[in-house]
């Protein structure tokens, strides 16, 4: 069974992820052949150039699992990311949290924190301190492939209006959303498939990402996107 199938259990969130998205899942493997794809790898250049990132901002990463794109973004960048920057990586799972704390082993500014997001509060995988995201408190979100994950899409509206309220007035978010699916052959293909109509329907990702683009401008964001395999979608608001 693909990963992308295997139910969640909304009782057992961590058990159902770690199935998913754990260290010894399929995810794990399909994860970095699908950023060697060059188009892809494009996009997400040209997404990432769109960041700004000043010393002292605050990063939030959701879904952030084993580092490994929160690393590529960082090695795709034109501009070397601020040593004093700091990144706050939210997963639901423990095994992939401690993986993420090894790959940037030695930056004490690098928290992760294992917790269910829409929460916006956890446990400090260091130290096992409770953490809250404040109000008014994040300069940038990033959230690769992890705001369709059940947990948020159940009230999305809901979730990202909460999310609003972290963000500074002046504030980025980047998001990427998936629209492909992996062949017989696993080689990466354009349109998600649809289990409903049995067939690939690319429509279900443009729609999410139009709809929080909505959302976003509603709430005085101003909008770029690149990207069809992968939809990389960039805010950003001024003070």
């Amino acid at each position: 069974m693909s990963w992308r199938n295997i139910p969640v259990d909304q009782n057992n969130l961590e058990k159902s992820y770690t199935e998913k998205y754990g260290l010894n899942s399929r995810y794990q493997k399909e994860q970095k052949g699908v950023y060697a794809d060059p188009k892809i790898y494009e996009d997400l250049k040209t997404a990432v150039s769109w960041l700004t990132l000043n010393p002292h901002m605050t990063v939030l990463d959701i879904g952030v699992n084993n580092g490994y794109e929160l690393e590529l973004f960082q090695n795709s960048s034109q501009e070397k990311w601020p040593e004093n920057i700091k990144i706050l990586g939210f997963d639901i799972i423990g095994e992939v949290l401690q993986k993420a704390k090894e790959r940037f082993d030695g930056k004490e500014n690098y928290i992760f924190i294992k917790g269910n997001v829409v929460d916006f509060k956890g446990t400090n995988i260091a130290n096992n301190s409770e953490i809250e995201i404040l109000d008014q408190s994040v300069d940038v979100v990033i959230a690769l492939t992890s705001l369709q994950s059940t947990s948020i899409v159940t009230d999305f509206e809901v979730f990202i209006n909460k999310l609003i309220g972290k963000l500074k007035k002046s504030a980025q978010i980047l998001v990427g959303t998936p629209n492909f699916h992996l062949d017989t052959d696993d080689n990466i293909v354009y349109g998600l498939v649809d289990a409903n109509v049995q067939g690939i329907a690319p429509q279900i990702a443009l729609n999410f990402s139009k709809k929080l683009i909505k959302i976003l401008e509603e709430n005085g964001f101003k909008h770029k996107q690149t990207g069809e395999i992968i939809i990389f979608d960039y805010f950003s608001r001024e003070n």
